[in-house]
């Protein structure tokens, strides 16, 4: 450990409103040179000082930093993050303090409105959480994002706990500040989707649980920890085991229980076996958390599987209009819009087509900036010819040119529908050129083509589709017909016989294929 390393053993003053905040940026790193560097180029423009603590880089994460412009104190890796995280704190010398981990970045505008922030409103009475947010692994439905305490002044005794899933908690209680929430976002990267890296901070994260165990006994996020990473190595069993004891070592109620039921939900495979396995622990899990909003829609997905469609409306009903979400766990943050995405589209399955409208509308209201809702209302309103009312989703969208696009799209589906066959055309190939890749567009210009007997432009539609949605049963379907019509295109013109009577025949034409085209 730096010997040199200032103590917090003389109070820091606090803020005053009236005065010019400097904000210190923190970074902890390890062998991390690449990610590092777009998290120090994000926070450049607004950070008074960025302090890079090295935990023992074999690599050039050190040089990086310099380049970068950040100060950099090399530090002696304890198997403890907490440690670190004081061991930089202390090396800091602004007013507030923003933590980031390496690869993690914000938005120019995010930053730009934390500056402003800083300087102008925040509290010194106060520490403020941020969501971190994990881009969508492949076949995932969307982002996942987790909420925590990365922005508090620099006060003496404000210090973190625990070696793994280091926390303020303590701290926070002791010196009575208050947990305030900024609707700002730290991205982190897709490198955290890379198996190699996600294994590696697994097997890291089990070493420091079997020390943080010697060292203070079992705990439910200690087993939840450890559930969590041998579900990532692969060992469903002992990710099951650490699971349940975490639920029996959990307070009722409390966040530690919910993570170990979603854990235990994740770690079945979600094979016909497991479904019903799974539909039990939901609701046993529903028992303590009713209106979990996860919850609630894993359990509607497990009904639909199950092939109980009402019941699963009513879930991921309940789930939209009622659902509550715990931020300090990973979470899906569009989970409320899925719900009422998964309820729609579970009602017109069932033909109630009119209250999926009505229920899309509802939620296009609520959360006015969902691509997925504003989409589905639109193809709902297409399906059934109602060109005004696809139009009025469209025009609701917020990107202006996304929903102009949307629009042309829209036009295009509703003569489709009337079987106007050529200005459909044009009006889907327009939108598509303009960048809309909507499945209803795409399904509408393909059947277009087709009705005009153009099956070669059908294919190259098709295959867009296919680039980005491989298997929907409607492109199997399509592409036979597109198939049908090619061969019904080569028509082979074969010559004549010789005349019986022994005259001369006319001149024979040689065979030619003939491709039409409308």
């Amino acid at each position: 450990m730096d010997s040199n390393l200032p103590t917090q053993s003389n109070p820091t003053p606090r803020v005053s409103l009236g005065e010019a905040s400097r904000l210190s940026v923190a970074i902890l790193a390890r062998n991390c040179a690449a990610p590092l560097a777009a998290t120090i180029e994000s926070v450049q423009c607004i950070a008074d000082e960025i302090v890079v603590l090295d935990t023992g880089s074999t690599d050039n994460t050190v040089t990086i930093a310099v380049e970068c412009g950040a100060l950099v104190h090399r530090y002696a890796w304890e198997e403890n993050f907490a440690a670190a995280r004081n061991a930089c704190l202390a090396k800091l010398s602004g007013d507030w303090v923003l933590w980031l981990d390496a690869g993690e970045t914000i938005t120019a505008g995010d930053a730009a409105e934390l500056s402003e922030f800083v300087t102008a409103g925040a509290d010194p009475e106060h520490v403020y959480q941020l969501a971190i947010q994990v881009p969508a692994a492949p076949g995932q439905l969307g982002a996942e994002q987790i909420v925590a305490v990365r922005l508090h002044p620099r006060l003496a005794g404000l210090e973190f706990t625990g070696r793994l899933r280091e926390r303020l908690d303590d701290a926070i209680a002791r010196l009575d500040l208050q947990v305030d929430r900024l609707p700002l976002v730290i991205h982190r990267s897709e490198r955290d989707h890379e198996p190699a890296v996600k294994a590696a901070k697994a097997q890291r994260n089990i070493r420091l649980v079997d020390l943080a165990l010697a060292e203070q006994g079992p705990t439910s996020e200690l087993h939840n920890l450890l559930g969590e990473a041998f579900q990532i190595l692969g060992d469903s069993t002992r990710s099951s085991q650490h699971y349940h004891r975490a639920l029996s070592l959990a307070m009722p109620g409390s966040r530690d229980q919910l993570e170990a039921y979603y854990g235990l939900l994740t770690s079945l495979d979600g094979s016909a076996a497991d479904r019903a396995d799974q539909l039990s622990l939901a609701m046993l899990a529903l028992e303590h958390f009713p209106l979990d909003t996860q919850l609630l829609v894993a359990l509607g997905g497990y009904l639909q599987s199950l092939e109980q469609p009402e019941l699963a409306v009513r879930s991921f009903d309940v789930a939209f209009r009622h659902g509550q979400v715990e931020g300090q766990i990973w979470h899906l943050p569009e989970i409320r819009e899925i719900a009422a995405s998964c309820a729609a589209a579970t009602l017109v399955q069932l033909g109630r087509d009119d209250e999926a409208c009505s229920l899309l509308e509802a939620a296009v209201r609520i959360c006015p900036q969902s691509h997925r809702l504003v989409i589905q209302l639109v193809e709902l309103h297409v399906r059934h010819g109602r060109r005004d009312e696809a139009l009025e989703a469209a025009a609701g969208f917020p990107a202006v040119a996304v929903g102009e696009r949307l629009a042309t799209a829209a036009r295009g589906a509703c003569l489709a529908k009337i079987e106007q066959w050529p200005a459909a055309a044009d009006l889907l190939q327009a939108a598509l050129l303009d960048g809309c890749r909507e499945r209803f567009c795409l399904e509408w210009l393909t059947k277009s083509w087709l009705a005009l007997r153009r099956p070669l432009e059908a294919r190259g539609v098709l295959q867009i589709w296919r680039s980005f949605d491989p298997a929907p049963p409607e492109i199997a379907r399509l592409d036979a017909e597109i198939d049908k019509q090619l061969a019904e295109q080569a028509v082979r013109v074969d010559p004549p016989s010789p005349p019986a009577s022994g005259k001369p025949a006319a001149a024979a034409r040689p065979p030619v294929s003939i491709a039409r085209r409308q």
